[in-house]
Order: structure tokens, then sequence, then C-alpha cells
């Protein structure tokens, strides 16, 4: 089954942005996840992107 840009999170120009900010480690979780059968990681991508949007905006923003 071919993925629609729609759940790929490298089409999108805010996950680019969001990119740079990542950590080395939750980037290969993605990529990870993102290898995986659409079926098998619904839900984890964007599971894995808020945990570390919480992460960033808490440690390193100082925001919460």
């Amino acid at each position: 089954m071919q993925d629609d840009d729609l759940v790929n999170p490298y089409t999108k120009t805010w996950f680019r942005t969001l990119e740079r900010e990542l950590k080395r480690t939750p980037l290969q979780e993605i990529a990870t996840l993102y290898a995986e059968p659409l079926p098998a990681r619904r839900g984890k991508v964007p599971d894995r992107l808020e945990r570390e949007v919480n992460r960033i905006e808490r440690d390193k923003w100082k925001l919460v």
C-alpha cells in the first residue's frame, strides 16, 4: 500500500521546521515508525511527535 502525502510527515512544512528542534533519537524513532506499514504505525507517529513537542516546550523553550 502506498502512503498518501496526508500521512507522510516528511512532506509537511511544519515537520521540516520542527525537525531542526528534534533530538537524534526521536528522529530515528519517527523514521523507524514511518518505515512500518501504515496500519502497524497508526497513531504512533503523532503520539511520538506530541511527546517530543511537549519536551521542547518544557525543557528547551521553558513555556510550560
